[in-house]
């Protein structure tokens, strides 16, 4: 589901129809799970024997506390607002968006996140040698660049 960041806590909306909004009134600690990029690493890429696989990833985990929000659509508009804001051009509601919208929002949930703590988790094939760290590198720059990107500290 979309979540953005809020100063220092996060906004997010989802469909009334998804259950776990629910779940936000009688528990309202939660664990937001950001999955970034991630591959499988092949024996094959290191050229040495014995090898085994493995797999390279990178994820942020933040818990925290939730609560429902009353205005679904300035949520719905600062994520729109906040994800065009990438794109060019970027797109623009018009009036008649908007309406649309708001035609939508009695089926849409807003919360708020007041993140407690923030942990990142990457495995990168650190744990090799400079030569296989290299192989993997370049195996994912022609299959995976956003994990290379990120094993270069991009």
């Amino acid at each position: 589901m979309p979540v953005i960041l809020d100063g220092a806590t996060l906004v997010g909306h989802m469909a009334r129809a998804n259950p776990h909004w629910r779940s936000f009134e009688s528990s309202p600690d939660v664990l937001v799970v950001f999955s970034g990029p991630h591959g499988y690493v092949s024996p094959t890429v290191y050229g040495t024997d014995p090898a085994v696989p493995t797999w390279d990833y990178a994820a942020v985990h933040v818990t925290g506390r939730a609560e429902l929000l009353d205005d679904a659509l300035d949520v719905v508009e600062r994520t729109v607002a906040a994800l065009e804001s990438a794109r060019s051009p970027a797109w623009e509601p018009s009036p008649a968006s908007r309406e649309r919208f708001a035609a939508l929002l009695p089926g849409v949930v807003a919360f708020r996140v007041h993140v407690h703590t923030e942990k990142s988790m990457f495995k990168l094939s650190q744990d090799t040698d400079a030569e296989r760290y290299t192989r993997v590198r370049a195996s994912f720059a022609a299959e995976n660049p956003r994990l290379a990107d990120l094993m270069d500290g991009s």
